[in-house]
């Protein structure tokens, strides 16, 4: 395996703590490729997981709240020939579930309160 596709794998930061600090173990298999290989483009990171606490930041001209505090009931990811989508279920104090998209982590919703708060000062709230 070359180094280029080492640096694609999921474990290579362990590997090369590893072998900077002085381990020497082959993982090579049968084939020559590395026994541990997993490519990061089969995996996604997830923003939070089912049972999480978000909160979404509305706007106050509407809403009298301006930070809702939810709890995350499903996450979906859904992969076709054409594209990939994951999207966020989240449960509000009413029972009521709204659905997220990845693109508003950091925009409207957030993983803490914290969070949303600076936001909501930042935009003038």
């Amino acid at each position: 395996m070359s180094k280029c596709e080492c640096k694609e794998c999921l474990h290579y930061d362990v590997c090369y703590d590893r072998i900077e600090f002085g381990e020497t173990h082959d993982f090579k298999g049968e084939n020559g490729d590395c026994d541990h290989y997993k490519s990061k483009s089969l995996f996604v990171e997830l923003p939070c997981k089912v049972g999480d606490t978000i909160y979404e930041i509305r706007n106050s001209k509407i809403f009298n709240e301006k930070i809702v505090e939810m709890r995350v009931i499903a996450i979906t990811f859904l992969v076709s020939s054409c594209c990939k989508h994951l999207s966020i279920t989240a449960e509000n104090s009413r029972g009521a579930n709204l659905l997220f998209e990845l693109d508003d982590f950091g925009k409207t919703v957030f993983l803490t309160k914290e969070d949303a708060e600076r936001k909501l000062r930042e935009v003038g709230e």
